[in-house]
């Protein structure tokens, strides 16, 4: 996608592909999903700082998975970022098929006990963490489906947030495109039906108190 007011990040630019994983990291290291997913590693005593570094990591992986894709896009002025893509674009791949081609930087920071605790956690937590539920739900349509977005903690309150959903939106828009993400908790559904996403359900299971709030935002052509 060539989204105007947004710049695609290429996997030959390492210094936005770095900033764009430290916005959305700083942000991951707060969201309900990936807290609760590295709060597994209380068992060997990890401290808060190692498991927002492994948080990051596999935020990196994520977004790394998805630049040959055209996946990843931040603000001009680098406050604000985003990975997205449109599912046309993905060579028929789905998005965990994209996202488990890549684990390099968890696996280069993570001992073998850790990443099996890491395992264990996300196997418990997999009736919470459907990433792959947009296609089904759109019917086959082309459509949008955004992984990961975030403030820069140092632009928060600025409206980095409006200007980034506007550019999305009016490309979406433009090309008939329903727009799918998923949040963790009231606060970030609520903020997002603000931006006019609609709840479409919310997952729970018994082994994590984590609930997946799936949404979607119609095209407004």
């Amino acid at each position: 996608m060539h989204i105007s007011g947004l710049a695609t990040v290429p996997e030959s630019d390492e210094a936005l592909v770095k900033r764009a994983v430290e916005i959305i990291g700083a942000s991951f290291s707060e969201e309900q999903w990936f807290v609760t997913w590295a709060d597994c590693l209380n068992a060997l005593g990890a401290t808060d700082e190692r498991k927002r570094a492994v948080i990051l990591a596999a935020v990196e992986d994520s977004l790394r998975a998805h630049l040959p894709y055209e996946g990843v896009y931040v603000l001009e002025d680098l406050s604000a970022a985003i990975g997205c893509y449109r599912a046309s674009e993905l060579g028929g791949l789905t998005h965990p098929e994209v996202e488990e081609s890549r684990s390099a930087c968890v696996d280069a920071i993570t001992t073998p006990e850790e990443r099996e605790l890491l395992e264990k956690r996300a196997r418990a937590m997999a009736p919470v963490s459907d990433f792959g539920w947009a296609p089904e739900v759109a019917h086959g349509r082309d459509h949008i489906y955004a992984y990961a977005l975030a403030v820069d903690p140092e632009a928060r309150g600025t409206g980095a947030l409006r200007r980034l959903f506007e550019a999305i939106f009016a490309y979406a828009d433009a090309e008939g495109l329903d727009i799918y993400l998923e949040c963790y908790t009231e606060r970030l559904e609520n903020l997002y039906a603000h931006f006019g996403f609609e709840l479409i359900d919310v997952l729970t299971c018994d082994a994590v108190r984590v609930a997946e709030r799936r949404m979607v935002r119609r095209c407004r052509k």
